[in-house]
C-alpha cells in the first residue's frame, strides 16, 4: 500500500507520493521493506509531460515496479552502472517514441498482460496535446482480475479557477492545508500541503511512510523535490575527505534527451537536459565543507525482489 495524491489544473500539475514499501505474508503485514523506495516516474515527450505514481505490488517481473514502468515507457533495457547494482544515466533518444496518451495506453495493455499487474494501480497527471493545444490530464489506470484494464482518461478541461485532485492507495483522511509563507511559490506550497497530508496519514497507517517525493510541473518545466520527515544524511567514503552529506532523492525521469534513474543528491540542486524541458532535481542543502563540490549525484541502488 502507499498513498499517491495528484492535482491538475490548466497551468500546473502536482504529484506527491510516500516512499515506503512493506513486507506481507498473505494478508498479514510483517514490517517495512524499504523506507525510501521510489514510486514515481516522470515521462516527457515533446511538449507533453506526465508524472506517474503507483500503489500496490512493489515488484513486477522480479524488478521494482517503478523500474518496470520506466522500462515499458522507454522500450528497452537500461544500462547498469559500473558496480552492477544501479543504473547509469543515459543521454540520447529513446528507442521508442510515444506521445503521453500512447504511453499510458501502452502501460494499460502491459499491466493487463503481466502477472501481478492486477495488483497495481497507476495515477498520472500532466498534459497531452489535443487539437494543437496542451490539455490537462488526470488518469487512473487499474488492471482487473478479468485481465482487462480500465482507464479513466476523461477530464474536464480546467479553467484558471478549476482544478481536480485524485488519490490512490490508502484513504486520504487528513484535510489538505496549504501553507502560506512569504516567498513560497503557490504551486510549491500546494505540494507541501499535500505532502503534510500524507505524513498525517502515515501516523496511523503502517503502510504509508512519512518521507515524500514531490513533482511539480508547469509546461516546459519539472521540479522534483524530496520532502523527508527528518533530514537524511549519508556518509560517502569515496569523497576526500569523507563527508556526511545531507541527501535528497529523485524519481525516474524519461525524456526525448535520455533517462535519469533515481538518484541520491548531495548539495544541489542539479539540472539535467530533458529534450526541451527544464528539469531540476532539488538537493537537500548546499555542502559547507571546504573543497566540497557544489553538488554530486549517485544512482540509487535498486532493491532485490524478496
Amino acid at each position: 500500500m502507499t498513498l499517491v495524491i495528484a492535482e491538475s489544473a490548466s497551468t500546473y500539475s502536482v504529484m506527491v507520493s510516500d516512499r515506503l514499501t512493506t513486507k506481507w505474508r498473505g494478508t498479514n503485514l510483517i514490517g517495512r521493506f524499504d523506507e525510501v523506495a521510489n514510486k514515481t516516474v516522470v515521462f516527457l515527450s515533446g511538449t507533453e509531460g506526465v508524472a506517474i505514481g503507483y500503489t500496490g505490488n512493489a515488484f513486477l517481473e522480479r524488478m521494482p515496479t517503478d523500474e518496470w514502468i520506466a522500462q515499458q515507457l522507454w522500450g528497452d533495457a537500461f544500462m547498469l552502472g559500473p558496480h552492477g547494482d544501479s543504473y547509469a544515466m543515459y543521454m540520447g533518444p529513446p528507442k521508442v517514441r510515444r506521445s503521453v496518451p500512447q504511453a499510458l495506453f501502452h502501460l494499460q495493455a502491459r499491466l493487463a498482460a503481466t502477472r501481478g499487474g492486477q495488483g497495481v494501480t497507476l495515477l498520472a497527471t500532466g498534459w497531452r496535446r489535443r487539437r494543437g493545444r496542451l490539455t490537462p490530464l488526470l488518469v487512473t489506470i487499474t488492471a482487473r482480475r478479468n485481465r482487462r484494464t480500465q482507464a479513466d482518461m476523461r477530464m474536464r478541461r480546467p479553467t484558471s479557477l478549476l482544478s481536480r485532485r485524485a488519490s490512490v492507495g490508502a484513504s486520504l483522511t487528513a484535510t489538505v492545508a496549504v501553507p502560506s509563507m512569504p516567498g513560497l511559490h503557490p504551486v510549491r506550497a500546494l505540494g507541501q500541503g499535500l505532502a503534510a497530508a500524507i505524513r498525517n496519514v502515515s501516523r496511523t497507517d503502517r503502510t504509508v511512510g512519512p518521507h515524500v517525493m514531490q513533482v511539480l510541473m508547469i509546461p516546459g518545466q519539472v521540479v522534483c523535490e524530496f520532502l523527508p520527515e527528518a533530514e537524511h544524511v549519508i556518509r560517502f567514503g569515496d569523497l576526500k575527505p569523507s563527508l556526511a552529506v545531507p541527501t535528497a532523492y529523485s524519481p525516474w525521469i524519461l525524456s526525448d534527451g535520455g533517462y535519469v534513474p533515481p538518484q541520491l543528491i548531495g548539495g544541489g540542486p542539479v539540472r539535467v537536459p530533458g529534450g526541451g524541458w527544464l528539469i531540476t532535481m532539488a538537493g537537500a542543502r548546499p555542502l559547507q565543507a571546504a573543497g566540497a563540490p557544489a553538488a554530486f549525484v549517485y544512482s540509487q541502488r535498486r532493491p532485490k525482489a524478496p
